[in-house]
């Protein structure tokens, strides 16, 4: 952590980010392939844009360094949404976009709607988001809860544009979430599958 962000070029070889040891970074997203550069999440709710050089991976270089400070919460995970975007997830729930052509935030959750909505609900933290068009779709959350999400209004506030989420949990059974994880395990499932025909055959052998 005390070295910064690091870029491994096509030969392996690591070079590092001068300006980038005095954050504690938690994650990165390239989502917009046409550009060469990626954001950087980190604790205390600092962002980071990362201006990549292909050709010289020394050369690249954090051109830009800010803090949200109206997060009201800590950066968790990010994951991709529609249109090349970034999904910023908060601990407490909450949900950010980054648009990656404009550097622009938008706040799409925060856990005081959360609250307002469904008190059990904000407190748990969303591992896994996904968009089905702008700002609607669904994301599961560390207690296995799977909750659709979609616009029901926007505010402009401050210059900085809200959007009020409509939330709806679909599901709240703890295990939905080991049943994704057995779904994407091919390992767990042949583990299974043998102990289902082991059962099979000593059931065939018994008079």
């Amino acid at each position: 952590l005390s070295d910064g962000i690091g870029i491994i070029d096509r030969w392996s070889n690591i070079s590092w980010v001068s300006g980038t040891t005095s954050d504690t970074w938690l994650g990165a997203a390239c989502d917009d392939g046409t550009l060469n550069e990626c954001v950087y999440i980190g604790s205390g709710a600092r962002i980071g844009n990362l201006r990549l050089d292909p050709d010289t991976p020394e050369n690249s270089a954090m051109v830009k360094i800010w803090e949200l400070k109206e997060l009201g919460g800590e950066f968790h995970t990010n994951q991709r949404g529609i249109d090349s975007t970034s999904l910023f997830t908060l601990i407490p729930i909450g949900l950010l976009r980054y648009d990656p052509v404009t550097t622009d935030t938008f706040t799409l959750m925060v856990n005081a709607d959360v609250i307002t909505e469904n008190v059990t609900l904000s407190r748990e933290n969303i591992i896994s988001v996904w968009e089905m068009d702008t700002r609607t779709g669904f994301f599961v959350t560390s207690r296995g809860s799977i909750v659709s999400f979609e616009p029901l209004v926007d505010e402009l506030n401050d210059g900085i544009l809200t959007t009020v989420l409509m939330l709806v949990v679909a599901i709240a059974v703890p295990g939905v979430f080991l049943g994704l994880i057995y779904w994407n395990s091919p390992w767990l499932q042949r583990k299974y599958l043998n102990w289902r025909n082991r059962r099979l055959e000593r059931k065939k052998t018994q008079p």
